[in-house]
Formats: C-alpha cells, sequence, structure tokens
C-alpha cells in the first residue's frame, strides 16, 4: 500500500492540515509550457537527471544499477506478455507479435477502404492506424481478428503495433542510455538522445507500465528540444546538497504502508517537483507525511535522526523547507497519528 492513498483519505488530511496548516500563498503556477503534460513521467526522468548531477559532483560510486535491473525486469515481462491493448485519447493502442502484426496488415487491406488505414515504419516500429466510423466493419474485424479494437472509451481509432519492435527499441534506449551516462560524466552535458534515453528508462521503471506499455515509448523532437532547455535551466542547489551519505528512493515502510521519498542527503529529505503548482495540498501532505514516517523509530533505526524536508520545484528554482522540530507530534497526537495509520491500512484491506 503506497502513502499516496493514504493522503486521499479525508480523516489523515483533516489530522495533517488541522495541525499543520498549509502556508498561504504557496500556488504560484509554473509558466505555461506545451512540455508540463505528463508531469509524472517528466518528474521520473528529472530524478535521473538529479542523480546524474549528483555523481558528477559529489559522489561517483553512485550508479543507476537499480533503475536499469527494474527496466530489464519489466521489459522480461513485456516479453512473455501475450496481445497488451491500453486506451489514451488517441484511440485504443494494441501490441501484438510478429506473427500476429503480418496476419493482422493482410486483414486490414482486406477490411478497410485504402483512405482509413495507413501503415508505418518510423524509428524502427511497425505500426498500422486504422480510423473509420463504419461501425459494422470494425465489429466485423474484432470479430475476425480477435483483438480488442471498441469499446466504450476507445472510439473508433485504433493503433496496431509488432511487440517486437517496441521491445528491441526499448532495450535499444537502455543501451543508449548507459552509453549516455558515461558521456555525461565526462562532459557534464545533456543531450537529446541521453534526454530520450532517460524518459524512456523513466517511462519503463514507472509503476503504470505494466497497465499502459505503448504509451510514452517514443518522443517528437520538439518535445525533447523543450525539455532539455528547461532541464539544463533547472536550478539545482548544489550547495545544499554537499555533505552527508545519499540513498535514492528510500524506502519508509511503516505499518504497512509505503512511502518513498525522491532522496536523503545527510539528515535532509528531498521530493522533487516538476509539477505546475508550487506546493499544493497534495505536494504538502505527501512531504509532511514523509517527514512523519521517517522520524519513527524502525525508520531511524535505518536511515539516522531525519531533521529536515525540502520540497524542490527545479523548473522555477523554488522550494519548501520544514523542520521536524515544527511538526514533532506530542505523545497523544503521535498516538492517533499511528492508529489513522494502522487503521487505514486495515480498513483498506476489508
Amino acid at each position: 500500500m503506497y502513502v499516496t492513498k493514504l493522503i486521499n483519505e479525508k480523516k489523515y488530511r483533516d489530522f495533517i492540515l488541522d495541525r499543520f496548516p498549509k502556508p498561504k500563498g504557496t500556488k504560484d503556477l509554473i509558466p505555461k509550457s506545451n512540455l508540463i503534460n505528463n508531469p509524472s513521467l517528466i518528474g521520473n526522468a528529472f530524478e535521473i537527471y538529479f542523480k546524474m548531477i549528483l555523481k558528477n559532483n559529489f559522489n561517483s560510486k553512485i550508479n543507476f544499477k537499480e533503475e536499469i535491473d527494474s527496466a530489464n525486469f519489466n521489459l522480461k515481462w513485456f516479453d512473455k506478455s501475450d496481445s497488451l491493448f491500453s486506451d489514451s485519447k488517441e484511440g485504443r493502442h494494441i501490441t501484438i507479435n510478429k506473427f500476429q502484426y503480418q496476419t493482422t496488415v493482410k486483414l486490414v487491406k482486406e477490411t478497410f477502404e485504402k483512405n482509413e488505414y495507413k501503415i508505418f515504419l518510423t524509428g524502427g516500429i511497425n505500426r498500422i492506424e486504422v480510423s473509420v466510423d463504419r461501425w459494422l466493419e470494425l465489429f466485423a474485424f474484432q470479430k475476425t481478428s480477435g483483438l480488442p479494437v471498441m469499446n466504450s472509451f476507445s472510439g473508433n481509432k485504433f493503433i496496431i503495433y509488432c511487440k517486437e519492435d517496441i521491445s528491441n527499441y526499448l532495450k535499444n534506449s537502455l543501451v543508449q542510455f548507459k552509453i549516455g551516462i558515461k558521456d555525461f560524466t565526462k562532459t557534464n552535458t545533456l543531450t537529446i538522445d541521453l534526454l530520450a534515453s532517460m524518459l524512456t528508462l523513466a517511462n519503463i521503471t514507472n509503476q503504470f507500465f505494466k497497465i499502459s506499455p505503448v504509451k510514452n515509448f517514443t518522443f517528437p523532437k520538439s518535445y525533447l528540444n523543450e525539455l532539455k532547455v528547461s532541464f539544463c535551466k533547472s536550478s539545482i542547489p548544489l550547495e545544499s546538497l554537499n555533505g552527508g551519505k545519499f540513498w535514492f528512493k528510500p524506502d519508509f515502510r511503516w505499518q504497512r504502508i509505503l512511502a518513498r521519498p525522491d532522496c536523503i542527503v545527510g539528515d535532509t529529505i528531498w521530493e522533487l517537483k516538476t509539477s505546475k503548482d508550487y506546493l499544493s495540498t497534495k505536494d504538502y501532505l505527501q512531504g509532511i507525511t514523509y517527514l512523519l514516517f521517517g522520524n519513527q523509530k524502525e525508520i531511524i533505526d535505518e536511515f539516522g535522526t531525519l531533521r529536515k524536508l525540502i520540497i524542490y520545484y527545479p523548473f522555477i528554482g523554488k522550494q519548501f523547507e520544514i523542520n521536524f522540530s515544527d511538526i514533532k507530534l506530542n505523545k497523544t497526537d503521535q498516538k492517533k497519528f499511528s492508529s489513522m495509520v494502522k487503521k487505514f491500512w486495515v480498513n483498506s484491506k476489508c
């Protein structure tokens, strides 16, 4: 159970906000940009970039083994899976094996008019796009092909990919990431190719990859160029990060609820945010919860005493900082807090 579900619980939110009211005037919008349309993906990619900066400036022993191992694990699942599908604003995305794909190409040509489908080979990835209004033909195609092309969410457009092509593309991206990291260590320069591979790695290791594996695996050059500018212009406070031991994605598992802040540097929890607004209520609750979890005995035994939390917004160079001494619960509230977290886990399992 992840802490994100806990902070969506009204009783929990009210408990925290009643004792530690959110500061007023803390919703400054990040300047409008076309690239902030997938904050989760960009945030995960920036965490990788942040780690690269720390490696170059403070600790050459920092590595990306955990991320690469996680990506390889998910790619093995992808290779073994049967037909996969997910929905987006474009329509329904379907991934099938090479043999099925070749059969489907033939079936599409036999079923639809030439102006209703397109067949592409882009970046080594074969795909078919079909957009038609004739529901009878769509129904007949679905019945003949056995592919889930229609439902109430996917409209009348579907995109079919060859699974082996996507798998090869993703694996090549991991190779490019390993090469790019070595070059970045020497040059400290973020290239478009390295950024693309970072986004791919962020996507494969995302907890939602198995739900939507064929989303966010290729990126337009205009998108990459804009994102590169934002990354390179981002303000990273190196003076605040100097000294102390680093932990990346530390495991704060308490009362069977899992919290994983982005990083610990010394006695400070760092949480990076590339979202659209500065210190939203969700960000604030998440940060306070990380600090409260981090100062439970089980967590202190592993990571030491954590005295501070910084929620950092690199795209606008702003940060919210709070000391644990300012939110330390008294004995009565600590018991309520512990009981509330425990009950939430028990009730969510019922």
